[in-house]
């Protein structure tokens, strides 16, 4: 699921439930049952302040993922697809941490990537 543009670039606001509506009805079309959700994941990220300043709402340039935008594409697909597959806890066994080295980032990033997996279809705070 692709993520929203970041703000400056949708006046619309709608795009992030677009997306999201438009994958549910694709899934629920065609029997789907699993997909790595990055438009509800950037979007949790999206509502902490500490992750929303990174770069341009974790874009390079308004569309595209920064690095730390990339970061949570992998937790995202490590929780979606991989962890409890392989019996894996994201806070404990996932010990990679973003170019940017911050700890504390990369545990909002978690947070966010499991408050997603939990509620694929639906923002929430972080």
């Amino acid at each position: 699921m692709t993520w929203s543009h970041a703000k400056s670039l949708d006046n619309s606001g709608t795009m992030y439930t677009d997306i999201v509506d438009a994958y549910a009805q694709s899934m629920n079309a065609e029997k789907i049952n699993s997909l790595i959700p990055m438009a509800t994941v950037v979007e949790n990220a999206r509502t902490n302040k500490y992750l929303n300043a990174v770069d341009d709402e974790l874009t390079s340039d308004g569309y595209r993922l920064s690095d730390c935008g990339e970061y949570l594409g992998g937790l995202g697909l490590f929780e979606s697809l991989l962890a409890g597959r392989f019996k894996k806890e994201i806070f404990s066994d996932v010990t990679f941490i973003s170019t940017s080295g911050d700890k504390h980032l990369a545990y909002l990033g978690k947070l966010s990537v499991k408050n997603t997996v939990m509620n694929t279809f639906r923002k929430t705070e972080i």
